[in-house]
């Protein structure tokens, strides 16, 4: 049984939350824990077929194993989410280490524009040179009820994975990953947020500092050396 619990949409993205459980309420039993299951699904906004990165994770939210959270984040670059739009999730397959096929359709409509207006925003524009004379520039850093995320560009298409460590003048910490990243674009995001990481709402400034780690090579070993960009800089939050 799937069940749409929750839906949510930022900038460019939609995040919507599932749970699984069995029919007779038994426990879920995952052959492999690191075969993780997922959802085979189809969207569609305003009835068009919606192609763009995904990214997903789950795990149990009980402890007796019998209902699986499950998450999907679509990151959709031409979608204005502060407008109204219709909403079509078709579900095609589940995999719990085997595959089970069947039809589970949603439809919903929905608009970010409460989520967006209530978004704070911090301009960075600050850049960095790269160890192979890239740069990236941080453009903002944005808050709000569903994430925490830093914005950037980049010169070219790079061959580094970037990391924000963050302190507030609280002493609070902070790190941002990246979550998605194209030739040109991309964005971090807060990574404990979920775990009460944010930042202080007392806080009056954050120190960042800005790290890179060259991506594999073609052993596809990771160099496992990431280096400082740059100096730290201090932020001033709304």
């Amino acid at each position: 049984v799937v069940t749409l619990q929750e839906a949510v949409v930022s900038e460019e993205k939609l995040l919507i939350n599932y749970t699984l459980q069995r029919e007779d309420g038994g426990a879920i039993v995952m052959p492999d824990p690191l075969d993780l299951p997922n959802l085979d699904s189809t969207l569609y906004i305003d009835g068009k077929k919606m192609n763009g990165a995904v990214a997903g994770s789950c795990g149990f939210i009980d402890e007796e194993h019998t209902v699986l959270g499950m998450v999907s984040e679509y990151f959709l670059q031409d979608v204005d989410f502060s407008e109204n739009h219709s909403f079509q999730i078709n579900i095609h397959r589940s995999r719990i280490g085997t595959s089970i096929r069947g039809e589970w359709e949603f439809a919903f409509q929905a608009d970010g524009s409460d989520l967006l207006a209530d978004t704070r925003r911090t301009t960075i524009d600050k850049t960095f040179v790269l160890p192979d004379g890239g740069t990236i520039t941080l453009r903002e850093l944005t808050s709000n009820e569903l994430e925490q995320r830093i914005t950037y560009t980049l010169s070219d298409s790079s061959g580094y994975i970037f990391r924000v460590k963050a302190v507030d003048s609280t002493g609070k910490q902070a790190e941002f990953g990246v979550r998605m990243q194209d030739d040109k674009t991309g964005h971090m995001q807060n990574q404990r947020s979920v775990d009460d990481g944010r930042f202080n709402e007392e806080a009056e400034t954050v120190t960042m500092t800005l790290y890179a780690e060259e991506l594999p090579k073609g052993d596809g070993q990771e160099s496992g050396e990431e280096m400082q960009l740059g100096e730290s800089f201090t932020l001033e939050l709304p």
